[in-house]
């Protein structure tokens, strides 16, 4: 009797780790029962949106029982970014952190400028305007701008009011009454001589009083 005799041969299986875009990270032969060495944790670049984290295999890795890929898979957090409220002069009024994608607000209380002699600023928004947040921003509180208007009082010598005008920052304001006139008395006429102080470009409420030029009265005197 003649008995076949056989020579063995080690089936071998392919192991492939792939990274999640299907980029070949690492791949090896093991037989039939063995244990499979995952190489190192893979990484996935950040973008503007997100950032990733490894999260493991798509599968559980296992004795080898046949050819088998794993593939990486990542936890994906959206980015946040700071977002800064400035006034005018780079004060920060308000900042905070707004994730991705969505459209910022400010809480703070409302921006303000403060007025001078020449301008009042009352606040209108924001440089440039409010977007949805694709990275760090800043905005710049924006004003417009009024010129202030001021009260010229023109009065007579006896405080009576003769006038009054409102007039803007800057222009010289001008008197459109009746000529003032002051009553004679004993001894003196009055004729008008313009005003207590010389007319000039409005800085503040300001009041001009008229000023008037006497001139004596004269007698007669006869003796017969």
């Amino acid at each position: 009797e003649y008995t076949a005799t056989f020579k063995e041969t080690y089936k071998e299986y392919r192991v492939i780790f792939q990274d999640e875009d299907g980029t070949e990270l690492s791949k090896a032969t093991y037989h039939y029962g063995e244990t499979v060495t995952a190489p190192a944790n893979p990484s996935k670049a950040a973008t503007a949106e997100y950032t990733y984290e490894f999260a493991g295999w798509d599968q559980e890795i296992t004795t080898v029982a046949g050819d088998v890929t794993y593939k990486a898979t990542y936890t994906a957090t959206k980015n946040k970014y700071t977002i800064t409220f400035e006034n005018y002069d780079g004060t920060v009024l308000y900042s905070t952190e707004v994730e991705y994608g969505s459209m910022p607000s400010y809480v703070g209380d409302t921006p303000t400028k403060a007025g001078d002699a020449e301008n009042t600023y009352t606040f209108t928004g924001w440089s440039p305007a409010l977007t949805n947040v694709t990275g760090e921003a800043t905005y710049t509180a924006e004003y417009t701008t009024a010129t202030n208007v001021y009260t010229v009082t023109f009065k007579n010598h006896d405080g009576s009011v003769l006038a009054t005008e409102t007039v803007e920052y800057g222009e010289v304001p001008e008197y459109t009454g009746e000529t003032p006139t002051k009553a004679e008395d004993n001894t003196y006429t009055y004729s008008f001589n313009g005003w207590d102080k010389e007319l000039t470009a409005v800085t503040e409420n300001t009041e001009y009083t008229a000023t008037f030029k006497e001139t004596y009265k004269e007698y007669r005197v006869i003796f017969q």
